[in-house]
């Protein structure tokens, strides 16, 4: 974990899609925020296909999750985040 994740006051993660933005990137995940404004740590174990270092600090994506916090897809969208 990176010395300023350490400054997010993250929340524990729930299962399902979301929309957010990418505030920092880890080895092994993002920090993202999410619409509603919370801050989470999404990680990133392959299930995806993707690496964390495939994207960019500020970009907005849509993020799904299983109950066992997997994360099994991740998209890039154009924009901004919507409420």
């Amino acid at each position: 974990m990176s010395q300023a994740a350490d400054e997010y006051d993250t929340a524990p993660m729930e299962a399902g899609t979301f929309q957010g933005k990418i505030l920092e990137i880890e080895e092994h995940g993002l920090v993202v925020q999410k619409s509603d404004g919370e801050v989470v740590r999404i990680p990133m174990s392959g299930e995806t296909g993707k690496r964390a270092t495939d994207f960019n600090v500020e970009e907005v994506v849509v993020l799904t999750l299983t109950p066992e916090g997997i994360t099994t897809s991740v998209i890039s969208i154009p924009g901004e985040i919507s409420p």
